[in-house]
């Protein structure tokens, strides 16, 4: 669910026909970019994802169609790795390229490692979320990073999250303006 949220939520923020066009950038470290444009695809036609799946010539009229979207409300997909070091550079020559970032979503949280070393996980998150908070003013950007839960929800009576059903959520809970569940 958390993918198919945060693509939706780019598609929309790109095709926002009332306000000026954004600069949009996806991350994730669990998709490729083949399966986000699928998706991404599913979002602008809108078509059946078993469709897109087919590959066949039925399928190649939405990919037609969503290219002819993504030329006017492009999606800057960062797909190629997990370390968080490389992303920010990654989204650094994004930046270069087209002069500013308006949002950055991020896909998950979790799945981002760093070269650096730290004493547990943990403190890796707390790096990489402080890093992405860092960014996000630098930058003068929305950065929006979805994040994994743990079980606990499932063992309450109403299953509502709480802020440390995060995963490693010291960091996530003092770093984030948000936190939506």
């Amino acid at each position: 669910g958390k993918s198919a949220f945060a693509i939706n939520l780019a598609a929309n923020l790109v095709i926002d026909q009332h306000s000026k066009p954004r600069t949009v950038v996806y991350v994730s470290a669990e998709m490729t970019e083949e399966e986000i444009i699928d998706r991404f695809t599913a979002c602008f036609c809108p078509v059946p994802m078993e469709v897109l799946e087919r590959k066949d010539a039925d399928a190649e009229k939405y990919y037609d169609e969503a290219g002819t979207f993504a030329c006017y409300y492009p999606i800057h997909i960062v797909d190629k790795t997990t370390n968080f070091e490389e992303m920010r550079t990654e989204l650094e020559k994004i930046r270069q390229k087209e002069g500013k970032l308006d949002v950055v979503i991020i896909d998950y949280l979790q799945l981002l490692n760093s070269k650096l070393r730290f004493e547990s996980r943990r403190h890796e998150i707390e790096y990489i979320s402080n890093s992405l908070k860092t960014f996000a003013k630098k930058e003068n950007c929305i950065v929006i990073a979805l994040a994994q839960l743990n079980r606990a929800p499932e063992s309450r009576a109403n299953h509502r999250p709480i802020l440390s059903d995060l995963r490693e959520a010291g960091g996530i809970e003092s770093d984030a303006d948000k936190v939506m569940f």
